[in-house]
Order: C-alpha cells, then sequence, then structure tokens
C-alpha cells in the first residue's frame, strides 16, 4: 500500500470500502486488469497513469488513470474539499429542478431495443450507449473521463426554459446493476445569462450523499487535465457487492482522481437501503440536455466526448469495447436523424481504441 494510501486508511471513514473489496476480490493482489471471462474476447490490458504520482497542471495527460483496486490502493482518499459541496445550499437550488435521471418517453420502440439510448421530450433529450450485463460477468462499477468545458463557456438561448427548469448540456454516467449514484459534469444556463458550470454524484437511492462541486480554479488545479487534448476529469462508481447483475441493498461509492497526489478521492456515497434505484440495470454513458432540441432548434454546442470507459468486472477494470456485442450504435435522434448532430461510439477518430463516446453538435 502506497503512502497515500496509508494516509487515507487511518482517517477516512471508507476504509470498509477497501475492507470489503478485498474481501470479495479475487487472491492475486498483483494485476489491476485481468482477463478472467472466458466467454467475451477481452481487449488488451490498458495502460494506466502509476498510482501516486502528482501531475502538474501543465503536464499533459495521455494515459487514463490506474482504475481504483482497493487491494493495490487501499480506501479511497478523503475529500480534501467537504466544503465546495453546492447541492442544496442557497444560489444552487437550481439543480432541485434538474431530474438526475431523464424523465423521457422513447423515440420509438425500435430505438430503445438492443441497448439504444436516445429519447425526447419535454423535459431534454438524451443520447448515448449501454452496456447490458451478461449473468455470467458480475460487474460491480465504471470509470470514466468526462471532457470539461472552458471556464468562459456561455451557454446559447434559444432554448425553453419550461417554467422553472432550467437550461443545462452535461454528460453523465453510470454503472450496471442499479447503481445509487450517476457521475455528472454539466453546465447550467440560468434565467438571468449566466452560465455556471459543476461536476459531481447524483444521489438515485434514498439514503447517501448527493455532491455537486463548481468548476472553478481550485477545482480545475485538483481535478482537471489535458487528456488527449482536452480539459477533462476522471471519476468512478465502485459498490463492494459482487454478488449479481442486481445489487440491491448495496452502497456505491463516488470518487473523482485528483492529480496533484495521483490518486482516487472519495466524494459521494448512496446506499439502497429500501426502495431500490431509480436507474436501471444497464451500464451507460449519455450526452443529454435539458430544453433545447424539444424546441424544434438544433442549439450550436461544442462537440464533447467520454473517454477511458471501463467497467468494472469481477474485480478488476475491462474496457468497453471489449463488450460491443452488448451495445449497440446510436438511435437517432431529433437532430441527428436530421444530420446536424453525430453521436459516436466505438470513437476511433479520437481513441486509438475507440474506447470513446463522441458527440458532434453540430457536426464539424
Amino acid at each position: 500500500m502506497n503512502q497515500i494510501a496509508r494516509r487515507a486508511q487511518r482517517r477516512h471513514p471508507l476504509v470498509l470500502l477497501g475492507t470489503l473489496l478485498i474481501l470479495s476480490a479475487c487472491t492475486d493482489s498483483t494485476q489491476s486488469v485481468a482477463l478472467q471471462e472466458p466467454s467475451e474476447t477481452k481487449s488488451a490490458p490498458a495502460k494506466f497513469l502509476p498510482y501516486g504520482r502528482p501531475i502538474p497542471e501543465s503536464e499533459a495527460v495521455t494515459l487514463p488513470p490506474e482504475p481504483y483496486d482497493a487491494r493495490r490502493h487501499g480506501p479511497l482518499l478523503p475529500n480534501t474539499q467537504p466544503e465546495a459541496n453546492v447541492l442544496g445550499t442557497p444560489g444552487y437550488e437550481f439543480l432541485s429542478t434538474l431530474s438526475s435521471t431523464p424523465r423521457a418517453t422513447p423515440r420509438s420502440a425500435a430505438n430503445t431495443t438492443g441497448g439504444l439510448f436516445a429519447f425526447d421530450d419535454a423535459f431534454g433529450t438524451v443520447e448515448g450507449v449501454e452496456w447490458t450485463p451478461s449473468p455470467l460477468i458480475q460487474w460491480y462499477g465504471i470509470q470514466v473521463t468526462h471532457e470539461v468545458l472552458p471556464s468562459s463557456y456561455s451557454l446559447p438561448s434559444g432554448g425553453s426554459s419550461g417554467g422553472s427548469v432550467a437550461l443545462s448540456l452535461r454528460l453523465q454516467s453510470y454503472p450496471a446493476g442499479q447503481s445509487c449514484l450517476q457521475a455528472s459534469t454539466l453546465a447550467v444556463r440560468l434565467s438571468d445569462g449566466t452560465t455556471r458550470l459543476l461536476n459531481g454524484f447524483w444521489l438515485n437511492c434514498l439514503t447517501g450523499t448527493g455532491v455537486f462541486e463548481t468548476i472553478d480554479a481550485t477545482f480545475r488545479s485538483k481535478y482537471v487535465r489535458t487528456v488527449n487534448g482536452r480539459p477533462s476529469v476522471s471519476m468512478t462508481i465502485v459498490t463492494p457487492n459482487v454478488g449479481g447483475s442486481n445489487f440491491n441493498g448495496a452502497c456505491w461509492y463516488g470518487s473523482i482522481y485528483n492529480y496533484n497526489v495521483g490518486g482516487w478521492e472519495g466524494k459521494s456515497t448512496g446506499c439502497d437501503t429500501g426502495g431500490g434505484s431509480s436507474l436501471p440495470a444497464a451500464a451507460s454513458v449519455f450526452w443529454y440536455t435539458n430544453h433545447y432540441v424539444w424546441t424544434g432548434t438544433c442549439a450550436t454546442f461544442p462537440g464533447l466526448r467520454i473517454t477511458d470507459i471501463f467497467l468494472f468486472e469481477n474485480g478488476v477494470a475491462v474496457p468497453s469495447t471489449s463488450y460491443l456485442s452488448a451495445s449497440a450504435p446510436i438511435a437517432p435522434g431529433a437532430c441527428n436523424s436530421g444530420g446536424s448532430y453525430t453521436f459516436t461510439y466505438p470513437a476511433y477518430s479520437i481513441h486509438s481504441s475507440g474506447n470513446a463516446f463522441l458527440a458532434s453538435t453540430p457536426n464539424p
């Protein structure tokens, strides 16, 4: 266990997570990535940033963080800025008007089969991809790298505010198994025309703590680095329950990679203490807007990407492209069906292995 992990074990209540994951994972503690399930053809093991190595802001990153593994890393590092959580605080009431889960109806039955994920309604539009877990595979988490918009970015006007519902643009991800948490990076346009950039975790179960932090200079210095040419943040959601594809009663832990120390920092916890999760059993990454496409106008947004998507399977992290048979092409939506937008997965144009989801809005 490295020095930062030892410090965290002394100070952080998530030591239980490390203990549970150590007990439930396979006994070979020397492997962070392994190919264990013979029923699927796995991609070659990925290469990662060395855990425990600080990365200065000026250094470009070409490798993803090493996926969190309690056997190697110990418990998650303690939250270095718990006071930065703005969820439920004055001035951020607009977050309560944004649904954490898309409240939309399918465009057509043909667009929702085979793992397709595409919706439009008065609350927003969703474009993404999902992976349906095999009963032979015990998925227990996800790791993603979300692109972060520049601090000067302003969301366009022209959408419908839908009354008290704020206009928003976001990237969102969650693991298989009816997770209690979703990772989200979002821009929100308020009624006064200003845009706020936030990052955090939505809570989708009855018990736990949702967390959202403003993407300010302090946040960027710790958690944002230039990854493959774009400012990005890496997040992971895991549960110690690896007993199946539906983890009723499980607790889920959301963390963010702190480049200043080179380790995973715990941010959010969600537990199913009754009533289950509002999320499905499948894992998903998606692009999501509130009240833009619904108005019939295809607004212009920066092209955004989610890269280095890893699904945590049977105690190891596997690139999402190892499960192409469990996913499907993106369904046509209100704007991409007309040629204005294109959503791509796998996205070989921006990632050599294709392990990325790309939203071109509009097309280049």
